[in-house]
């Protein structure tokens, strides 16, 4: 069992490849860059019963995924015995191969408030990964309040208190006010 480290899921196993014990590492942490040789990971079905491993090698497999060689499986067998398994690596090592400073689960649940008027827009309950840059689902009234995750807007993470200050943008809140988009253009139709 692990202890005392603070282990983030990268992705699962998700089939074996080759005769040699490859294996391809799948469903991969959003902008993933694939894990250094020599690095120390953990195999298993949750990350407290996890097994470690020396990756020997990590190369691009597709789209979001990777052949993954580890010290010690050398067999389609024991790959296979490997398969629908996590994989958990060091927090800083998953921040440096992601380039992210804050991870969805680190987001989730946080307050987000008005960094001007101190006023609270309501709490992250999802995020986007998109090309340009990530989005910040905030609950709004009951209502999915989109924040695009860039400098102009966030202006104050603060993870240990689980606070984010954001600037109200001219517009912001009107994306998710109480008038149906569609009552105008009916009006035009008529």
């Amino acid at each position: 069992m692990i202890k005392n480290m603070n282990l983030k899921y990268i992705g699962t196993i998700i089939k074996t490849q080759r005769t040699d014990g490859c294996v391809v590492l799948g469903d991969v942490t959003p902008r993933f860059k694939g894990v250094p040789k020599g690095a120390s990971i953990h195999v298993g079905y949750t990350q407290a019963f996890a097994r470690p491993y020396v990756v020997r090698d990590c190369q691009t497999f597709g789209s979001g995924r990777f052949a993954l060689s580890l010290i010690g499986i050398t067999t389609p067998e024991a790959a296979q015995k490997l398969t629908e398994m996590g994989v958990f690596a060091d927090e800083t090592l998953v921040r440096e191969q992601s380039g992210t400073e804050y991870f969805e689960d680190d987001l989730i649940g946080c307050v987000v408030l008005n960094v001007e008027t101190k006023a609270v827009l309501g709490k992250v309950v999802e995020v986007w990964y998109m090309p340009a840059n990530d989005v910040w689902v905030v609950d709004y009234n009951g209502k999915e309040l989109p924040i695009p995750a860039v400098d102009a807007i966030v202006k104050i993470v603060d993870i240990a208190t689980k606070t984010i200050e954001i600037f109200v943008m001219e517009g912001l809140l009107e994306l998710v006010d109480d008038t149906p988009n569609d009552e105008n253009d009916n009006e035009e139709e008529e």
